[in-house]
């Protein structure tokens, strides 16, 4: 996180590629890719950065996914 508290955006992607090292329909190549970038960011921004911008990003992806299942149960009940 810069002193302003800006997410480095390198490390956000290295948190994205953490997923889908783990994900199983990951290939052996992007795997291989996404273990290579999320080093790389390690080695720049460090653990830490990293580890933080896994934890934002989980966050962001939450907020969206509760959001879209309000919408979509608000759509369901005005239909009925």
């Amino acid at each position: 996180m810069t002193s302003d508290g800006v997410v480095v955006d390198e490390a956000v992607r290295a948190a994205w590629d953490s997923y889908r090292i783990l994900e199983n329909s990951t290939s052996s190549e992007e795997r291989r890719q996404a273990q290579q970038w999320v080093q790389a960011a390690m080695d720049t921004y460090g653990q830490e950065e990293v580890s933080r911008c896994a934890v934002f990003l989980v966050g962001a992806l939450t907020a969206t996914s509760s959001a879209d299942r309000a919408r979509s149960k608000r759509r369901t009940v005005s239909i009925r």
